[in-house]
């Protein structure tokens, strides 16, 4: 059975007539003195949350020269023995905490290379030397607060930042100024 529709007597639908919202548009909200509220979004990432190539040269970056850390991240090239830092007192002292994987870094180096690397990080470790805070360049062994990109130290009393911080992560000036060019 066949049914012939015509589609001259078509009409279009009539729609109810637009509702507005109860409330302000999304990014319309006013602070108790009238002023738009703005997000606050902090560009910057925590080194924890970096993509692996960037976190792999940062750490590379405390062991070796940049040019010969970004080659063996980008160009595949192979770290060795001659390239490291001797001096444990010349690298960064993240290498102290163990919740960074510096097990991961093992695929830049040539065996040599890799065994240097675990020596130099052997003897930081043993005779762990806590760097000063950046801002007042005195001992930072308590009363401190860590940048979450940079992971230099500082007195909470040196960034007026109290102790009790209510956000999980907090950057230092000069990481917020480097990522926004100021």
């Amino acid at each position: 059975q066949t049914v012939n529709m015509n589609t001259d007597n078509l009409t279009l639908p009539i729609l109810p007539p637009r509702v507005p919202k109860k409330r302000r548009p999304k990014g319309k909200e006013k602070t108790a003195i009238g002023i738009s509220k703005r997000k606050k979004f902090s560009g910057l990432v925590p080194f924890e949350k970096l993509d692996l190539p960037t976190r792999h040269l940062e750490m590379l970056n405390w062991f070796v020269d940049k040019n010969v850390a970004s080659i063996a991240v980008f160009g595949n090239g192979l770290i060795s023995e001659t390239a490291i830092e001797n001096n444990p007192n010349n690298i960064h002292y993240a290498v102290l905490d163990n919740y960074l994987a510096i097990d991961d870094l093992k695929k830049y180096f040539d065996d040599d290379g890799w065994a240097a690397l675990q020596q130099v990080v052997g003897i930081k470790r043993t005779n762990p030397i806590w760097i000063n805070c950046i801002s007042c360049n005195k001992d930072s062994s308590n009363n401190f607060i860590c940048c979450n990109r940079c992971l230099k130290r500082f007195h909470f009393k040196c960034v007026n930042v109290k102790p009790k911080l209510k956000k999980k992560t907090w950057f230092c000036n000069i990481c917020r100024r480097s990522y926004y060019k100021i």
